[in-house]
């Protein structure tokens, strides 16, 4: 029985990464094309990549000093490409592809690890059918890797959650140094996890902390090589990435509290320095002012920043519910942007009800982890840009919710129906008995 629960499930894989990769390649075709030429961020990735490959050296240029200035996973894996296949930006797209492809069945394994394999099928097609995710495909951004491994990462820890054998926990100890490494907040998603992991597991609180404690020393060994290379150049303690070291730990990016926060900062701060003198500013130079701005208003403000959370972490939420953010690099027909509308529109309220009926049902460990990740990855939008882009990684975990959802109200409906005409027979019994 359990292997041909197995051969259905990677059946039902298959499809959905068949299904997934289609539409991302279609996209990326349409928009961007292979072996298109980055700029900004994307070629920011791409230089280093390249350097990495070429020298050795985390450097924007062969030239250029180290920086830590972007999170080294993705870096890694374009030098990976480029020093077996040569400089063919088109190989690491399509190895990009693959990764957010993949994203889809491992949805699918998670959604059946928190109910069962029609909730993970449902959840895994939403996933390849994520506009968002469509458009970063492949593009030189962190999303897509990051996005897989949030997803695998969740996974595992609903796994290692239920039976903590030591291969589990090893393995999602080194899924959570990977996240750690592919973006600045991974790592306060890998912390968050390897929290949650005693506080939702059944057991001896000693052995609970004895488990959380190993996955913990598998992730700080998967970090490690970083930090150490950071604490030789620059003399800091940067787990993530920065420029200098001194951004709240090193999250980037440096800006913070967002463009969007200005209007409050400036007056309270620095009322000399203006938004328009900021933006005659290159990259770098107002990536460290704003930071500087941020970090004084923190220090001058607590109460009153705190005070800003709820709308901030409301602004982070609906976007892309009124407003399309869907042209990073590219610039998707309209329909497509009508469809990513559409799609988040639909899948965040559903999902919300999703993670609500999780905990009715009595579905609390599953509702604790997926809420508690939802939640510490929205906090991290207090010092990291609040748009859609940085919100991919949670789609995966409301389509698991929202696939939840969905399939509870059709067994109900199903259910409900076949009671109709039953009871309805039931009304009309007494009205025929006085009948001849």
């Amino acid at each position: 029985m359990n292997h041909a629960r197995h051969k259905a499930t990677i059946l039902w894989a298959f499809i959905i990464l068949s299904i997934a990769l289609a539409f991302r390649v279609w996209v990326l075709m349409s928009t961007a094309g292979f072996d298109y030429t980055p700029s900004s961020d994307d070629a920011l990735f791409d230089h280093i990549g390249q350097t990495l490959a070429s020298t050795g050296r985390y450097a924007l240029a062969p030239e250029s000093p180290p920086t830590a200035w972007l999170s080294p996973l993705l870096p890694s894996v374009l030098a990976a490409v480029y020093w077996l296949a040569g400089y063919k930006r088109a190989v690491a797209q399509s190895l990009l592809l693959l990764l957010s492809a993949l994203t889809a069945p491992a949805t699918l394994l998670a959604g059946q690890e928190v109910a069962d394999r029609r909730v993970g099928v449902l959840a895994g097609l939403l996933v390849a059918l994520d506009p968002f995710a469509w458009i970063f495909a492949g593009l030189f951004y962190s999303e897509a890797l990051f996005t897989f491994l949030t997803t695998l990462a969740v996974w595992m820890l609903l796994r290692a959650m239920r039976k903590p054998q030591p291969s589990r926990l090893i393995l999602l100890g080194l899924t959570l140094g990977l996240c750690a490494l592919a973006r600045p907040n991974g790592f306060v998603v890998a912390m968050g996890c390897i929290v949650i992991l005693p506080l939702a597991s059944y057991g001896r609180a000693a052995d609970r902390i004895r488990q959380a404690i190993q996955v913990l020393a598998v992730t700080v060994v998967v970090m490690a090589p970083w930090v150490i290379r950071n604490s030789a150049v620059f003399g800091r303690f940067i787990p993530t990435s920065t420029d200098t070291g001194q951004v709240l730990l090193g999250y980037y990016n440096e800006s913070c509290l967002e463009y969007r926060c200005l209007e409050w900062i400036l007056p309270r701060v620095l009322p000399e320095v203006t938004e328009y003198q900021l933006a005659a500013l290159d990259e770098l130079e107002r990536n460290a002012l704003q930071t500087e701005l941020a970090l004084a208003f923190l220090r001058a403000h607590p109460v009153e920043f705190l005070g800003l959370t709820p709308g901030k972490l409301g602004h982070f939420w609906a976007q892309d519910t009124y407003i399309p953010n869907t042209t990073y690099r590219v610039s998707p027909a309209q329909v497509l942007a009508d469809f990513q509308r559409a799609y988040y529109r639909f899948l965040l309220p559903v999902g919300i009800v999703g993670l609500l009926l999780l905990y009715l049902t009595g579905r609390r460990q599953e509702f604790i982890i997926l809420t508690s990740v939802v939640a510490i990855f929205s906090m991290t939008t207090l010092v990291l840009w609040g748009n859609a882009r940085l919100r991919l990684p949670l789609h995966p975990l409301l389509a698991i919710a929202a696939a939840f959802a969905l399939t509870i109200a059709y067994d109900r409906t199903k259910a409900w129906a076949r009671r109709t005409p039953r009871s309805q027979e039931e009304d009309a019994t007494p009205e025929m008995e006085g009948r001849p």
